[in-house]
């Protein structure tokens, strides 16, 4: 490719709304403001009969962001079924252990695969639940017969699909394949309602409980008369007027990064680096696209790439929890693996153009290296 000059400056992420789109929110907004109607509204009973639809639960219910979307799950089935130790993937965000050690939960961490789970059954003795995590928005291809085998033993599941709305495996979405599921729309998720998340169940049992819990144990969200002890984990509706639009083009907007992915698994095929490989019968949603660098500097890589204009999206992630001030001494385990992993820069609306120009400034920066 030779010398070359910096021709765009790329961010990791961006949230690129057509002025179309930017004068429906602005009307939603303004609907919100004639109205007063701030919570509770209109907004957000149409996302939670959207993401009802789209993910084939029997029950979605809109919360403030995916940790109280967590939180609830947590105390959903403290309630049911008491606390004791939680399985929990060693590779996550702190807000999966958070969610259960803040309703009484022992937290032990079990080793995480991209789109695989492993577990040892040596952790199962004593084990009151397990928290599978859909990471980096990759459904794991075994989730079914693992979910089956600790329902088998008596023991409740709770899929965090909070980087994983919109993913699919055997036409089953992500977020359903446990006795709970929960999601994320906060600011850098495929939809944003610039914070908020969701749980969804088809328990009726469980439903009602996370119905009752989000709103200080309301059955009527204007009526202060409680049949639980719950909590707020409202969302507004300015947040909601945000997240509908988007969820109104729900299918365009995941069109759009699976052909981001697509593009750059065709124009990235280079010895020094490797996809995740794809999971059969498996729809990924296209939250984050991830490489792992073979022999190459990572920190050095990354420098030069933002010297040409490309910066790389935050990744999943790069230390683990065990490794991390917050859990040290909790756990020996160890996943060297993901210290050469990048997350490829990518939105709704990205060009052609500028996914041609990351995967061009990423061989040139190879190419280089390898002189």
């Amino acid at each position: 490719m030779g010398e070359r000059k910096v021709e765009m400056k790329l961010p990791s992420f961006k949230i690129d709304f057509s002025e179309e789109w930017k004068k429906e929110v602005q009307a939603n907004i303004r609907e919100i403001l004639d109205t007063g109607m701030f919570a509770t509204g209109k907004f957000t009973q149409a996302c939670e009969e959207i993401i009802k639809e789209k993910s084939k639960a029997r029950d979605a219910f809109l919360v403030s962001s995916g940790s109280s979307a967590l939180e609830a799950c947590a105390a959903v089935l403290r309630e049911r079924f008491g606390t004791g130790k939680v399985l929990i993937p060693a590779n996550t965000f702190v807000a999966t252990p958070l969610a259960f050690e803040r309703c009484g939960y022992k937290v032990e961490f079990y080793k995480n695969e991209f789109g695989e789970i492993r577990l040892n059954p040596g952790d199962y003795p004593g084990l009151k639940g397990l928290v599978i995590v859909d990471l980096g928005g990759i459904i794991p291809k075994n989730i079914n017969e693992v979910v089956d085998e600790f329902h088998r033993r008596g023991i409740w599941v709770v899929e965090d699909a909070c980087q994983a709305f919109g993913s699919s495996l055997n036409s089953k979405m992500a977020g359903t394949f446990a006795d709970l599921g929960a999601y994320s729309f906060f600011s850098t998720k495929v939809f944003t309602a610039g914070e908020g998340g969701a749980v969804v169940t088809s328990n009726p049992t469980l439903a009602n409980q996370v119905f009752l819990y989000r709103d200080f144990g309301k059955a009527d969200p204007w009526v202060s008369y409680h049949y639980d002890k719950g909590w707020n984990y409202r969302v507004n509706e300015f947040g909601a007027a945000v997240l509908y639009l988007q969820l109104k083009h729900y299918e365009e907007i995941l069109e759009s990064r699976q052909g981001i992915e697509r593009l750059y698994r065709r124009l990235l095929n280079e010895k020094q680096i490797e996809f995740l490989p794809k999971i059969k019968g498996g729809l990924f949603c296209g939250y984050k696209i991830i490489i792992f660098l073979k022999g190459v500097n990572k920190s050095k890589f990354i420098e030069a790439c933002r010297d040409l204009g490309v910066k790389f999206a935050g990744n999943v992630y790069d230390w683990i929890l065990p490794e991390q001030p917050v859990y040290w001494g909790q756990s020996e385990i160890e996943m060297p693996e993901i210290k050469n992993m990048l997350c490829l820069p990518c939105w709704y609306g990205m060009k052609k153009e500028e996914v041609k120009y990351v995967a061009e400034v990423i061989k040139k920066v190879l190419k280089d290296t390898r002189r």
